[in-house]
Parts: C-alpha cells; structure tokens; sequence
C-alpha cells in the first residue's frame, strides 16, 4: 500500500516589507495612534499637572519623603545617578467620564515608564499600592497600575522612585 504525503505550504507574501511597514504601524506608539492598536490600548490619557522630584541622600520612608522639599520638573527629565533613591509626586486631574463612563473590563490606568523599581503611594493612608520593576535595560517594558479604586474612593497615588 503506498502512502501518500501532503503537505501544505502558505502563499508567499507577495510584498513582505510593506507588509512589516503595516505591522509597524499598526503596532506604533508614533504613527497613526488615533486609529491603530495603541488607540485601542489606552483609549484616552491625561498628562500630569503637576510633577515634582526630590533627590534624596540615602534611603527615606515616605513619612520622611512627605515632608521633604520636591523641585518641579517635567515629563523626561532625567535623574541619577543609578542606584540613587528619587522621590516624586505626581498629580494628576482624571475627567469624571474617566470614572463614571467605565464599562466592567474598564479601567484607569496609572503608566510610570522610567525603566527603575518603583513603589506607589497613598499619599492619604501612607501605605503602598504598588509597584513597578523594570526588567529590561533600554526601557522596552511599560508599567502600569489601577488606580480605578484610588479614584472613586477619592485618594491621590503618589510614587517613590
């Protein structure tokens, strides 16, 4: 009895670079956010109002953070040295249609991208709600954390760096 053997191989892309250009763009935090996946991902986002940063020399617990002087600085600063402890605070006016128009899988997102370990505060009860920890060197790895509970029930997050 002969065997027969099929097998199956996809059609060629017939133009493989505009097909990965596509991807890209499809994929792209740059080109065409209104309408590709990142629309999607992050539907609408706010910028901070206020942001500020206070350098501290050693370890500091937020107590001690709380009552420090913070600097204001914007969005891409740049702070150092590596292994330093960084303070900031991080205020921020979320629109009530944030809130009140979310769906059940919904929620609000708090995105901290500094490629550090960090830990976020409540600034209300003292206490962590979070944290973040960046596991590659060049800054490819986002972090986010839900604040959607924080807001409804009223308490700021602030972070520790």
């Amino acid at each position: 009895m002969a065997s027969t053997y099929y097998s199956y191989q996809a059609p060629p892309l017939k133009h493989y670079q505009m097909s990965l250009e596509r991807i890209d763009k499809f994929i792209s935090e740059i080109y065409f956010t209104d309408v590709n996946l990142q629309s999607r991902l992050l539907a609408k986002h706010v910028a901070p109002t206020t942001l500020s940063h206070f350098k501290a020399d050693g370890r500091f617990d937020f107590k001690l953070a709380q009552c420090a002087e913070y600097e204001p600085v914007e969005v891409g600063y740049n702070f150092g040295p590596i292994w330093s402890s960084h303070w900031f605070k991080v205020n921020f006016q979320v629109p009530k249609d944030f809130v009140s128009g979310l769906s059940e899988d919904e929620e609000v997102l708090f995105y901290w991208d500094t490629c550090t370990e960090a830990t976020i505060w409540d600034e209300n009860t003292s206490a962590p709600i979070g944290a973040f920890s960046c596991a590659e060197p060049h800054g490819n790895v986002r972090d986010y954390i839900p604040v959607t509970n924080q807001l409804k029930s009223s308490t700021r997050p602030t972070s520790d760096v």
